[in-house]
């Protein structure tokens, strides 16, 4: 009779830790707050802000000019590379070129970038592009936490 006790708590006792670790491993990882900033490089201003949406952060980035003349920049795709695991950017294809006036905002699509792990993480961000054949690099990095 006791040994029938002893069996089923320790069967009771191993689904209960199986249910726990379950609902513990299945707790999603979520931005603890809403970022935004940005950096300016002469007459250029880079502008982010990070959202939380389960499982992913979506970056939304843009470029600025703010300059009194027009002016022409090249650029790959992307205009603004953004990585939450590497300090790495790539930047493919050809040349792209677009005038831009005072004022004017070049907005790219929003990044989603699925999160894994809680804690402190950094967000790296760099615009890289030629304003009137000067070569231009905007570098931002933003520590963002998750819980």
């Amino acid at each position: 009779m006791m040994r029938r006790i002893f069996v089923i708590s320790i069967v009771s006792l191993t689904a209960v830790l199986a249910v726990t670790y379950i609902f513990i491993q299945e707790e999603p990882v979520t931005l603890a707050e809403e970022k935004s900033a940005y950096k300016q490089n002469g007459e250029f201003i880079l502008r982010i802000k990070v959202e939380g949406a389960e499982p992913d952060i979506i970056v939304h980035q843009s470029l600025q000019y703010i300059g009194e003349e027009p002016v022409e920049i090249k650029h790959r795709t992307p205009l603004v590379s953004v990585s939450l695991f590497h300090r790495n950017h790539d930047y493919t294809g050809s040349f792209m070129s677009r005038k831009m006036e005072k004022g004017d905002i070049h907005h790219q699509d929003a990044v989603a970038i699925t999160v894994d792990e809680k804690g402190k993480q950094n967000l790296y961000i760099q615009a890289r592009f030629r304003a009137d054949g000067d070569e231009m690099e905007i570098d931002h990095v933003e520590e963002l936490m998750f819980n």
